[in-house]
């Protein structure tokens, strides 16, 4: 260890002397431990150039505690990145393992609705593919969707009313061999369409969205057809929406909604002979919506199939295309004590203009026909009038059919009112009646009887 001379009080001669030991040992230059002289250090390489380097002594510890503290921080640091590191790649394994378990669950619960869905559609096929005229309501299709994609049957010809993809619209859709043609009724905004088959049935299919719709262009549609052909047997299906009926006991139930409507359809069943023959619910909430009435009840053998894949049930029923049975001798009545006269001179006035500048009086005339028959198929309602049947019995004369009209229609004030008042004078007009009824029987019989046969 050195010191300077000054530092230690050395003479001159001391010092030189160790100025030349320096001599011996080049590349060192000695520093004094009291005073902290700087550090030289001289290196030569092989090419003679030399690289020095000089600091303090309390710099260089400095330097080193700092490096050694950023180490120490590093190395913490990387503990901690190691360490959350490791607790995401766990979490990660976790969340993978959760997402694959979850992937299984949905692929079985997918796998399940494909079953389910699967043998749904096998038991609605076998419903499809086993009948020859399928009615259809609220098919929430439009012009894009093809036929094949609904009903996969080559047989049948399609006849549909759609509305659009998000409701309504109703379908008929009947085998060929039925021979069935499409009934062109007049322009209506109702879902209402009519096809008739083997020139003696015609079958309707309406929709009735709301239990409050008016059903006055329903009505009007159906006497159209009731007009058009008065010897068809009339077939009326769909979902007509009218909750207030209790159809087993023919009555409409206390405190329905929009009553009037109900006793105008009741109303029309009545005047066309047309009857209701579904009495059981037709919908998962209990209510029987979607009905079946027809002319010929006693040829019509229907039953409900309880819940398929709609909230409503599925009618099925068979159908009796018995021609010698054809509903006969049948005749418009125009009421015209009910005109609605304000729009008889709406449509009517219109035609004055016309006519004025016209000079040619066929010409006139025919206008004017024209123009007053369509007013008064607009304006004037219609009553179907039925004749009697040429298969009635001999003896069942005008009087007699007075009679059994006259107990129908006691019966039928009882059914829709459920007063004991009207069921008792059913009863007392039967038994009045019935000797009326049963002298032509009595006279007929006799007559048979005496008659001289040659």
């Amino acid at each position: 260890m050195w010191y300077h001379s000054q530092c230690q009080n050395l003479n001159k001669s001391e010092a030189n002397l160790i100025t030349k030991s320096d001599t011996v040992n080049k590349g060192v230059k000695w520093f004094c431990v009291g005073c902290l002289p700087s550090l030289v250090i001289q290196n030569s390489n092989q090419q003679g150039s030399k690289l020095s380097t000089e600091s303090k002594l309390d710099q260089i510890t400095l330097s080193i505690q700092s490096l050694n503290e950023k180490i120490e921080h590093q190395a913490t640091k990387l503990e901690e990145h190691e360490k959350s590191y490791a607790e995401v790649l766990k979490v990660n394994s976790d969340n993978i393992r959760k997402t694959l378990n979850v992937n299984t669950n949905t692929q079985t619960i997918l796998q399940k609705t494909l079953d389910i869905s699967d043998a749904e559609s096998r038991k609605l096929n076998a419903i499809l593919y086993g009948y020859n005229i399928i009615c259809l309501t609220e098919t929430h299709i439009d012009s894009t969707v093809n036929n094949r994609t609904l009903i996969d049957r080559g047989d049948l010809i399609f006849y549909r009313k759609d509305r659009n993809i998000n409701g309504g619209g109703v379908l008929i859709a009947i085998n060929e061999q039925l021979q069935p043609k499409l009934i062109k009724l007049p322009e209506t905004e109702d879902e209402i369409i009519f096809v008739r088959i083997k020139d003696c049935i015609s079958i309707g299919r309406y929709y009735r969205p709301h239990q409050g719709r008016p059903i006055v262009s329903f009505i009007d549609s159906i006497n159209y057809v009731f007009n058009k052909y008065p010897q068809d047997h009339i077939l009326i299906v769909g979902d007509m929406n009218f909750p207030g009926f209790d159809w087993k006991q023919g009555i409409i139930k206390p405190n329905t909604q929009y009553k009037l409507l109900h006793q105008q359809f009741q109303s029309f069943l009545d005047e066309n002979n047309l009857l209701q023959i579904i009495n059981d619910s037709t919908h998962v909430l209990g209510n029987t919506l979607d009905l079946i009435c027809t002319t010929n009840p006693s040829e019509i053998n229907a039953e409900i199939i309880t819940p398929g894949i709609s909230d409503h049930y599925i009618i099925t029923a068979e159908i009796q295309l018995s021609q010698s049975n054809k509903r006969v001798h049948m005749q418009p009545k125009k009421l015209y004590q009910k005109v609605d006269i304000d729009l008889f001179q709406e449509l009517l006035f219109p035609t004055q203009a016309k006519l004025s500048v016209m000079h040619n009086v066929e010409e006139m005339w025919e206008l004017f026909t024209e123009q007053l028959i369509n007013a008064v198929n607009k304006t004037v309602p219609v009553k179907i009038i039925h004749k009697a049947n040429e298969e009635e019995p001999l003896w069942f004369n005008k009087e007699a059919r007075k009679l059994v009209n006259k107990h129908r229609k006691t019966y039928n004030l009882f059914k829709k009112t459920s007063n004991p008042f009207y069921l008792k004078r059913y009863k007392e007009e039967r038994r009045l009646d019935d000797t009326l009824i049963y002298t032509p029987v009595n006279f007929h019989a006799d007559k048979q009887r005496f008659q001289a046969t040659y």
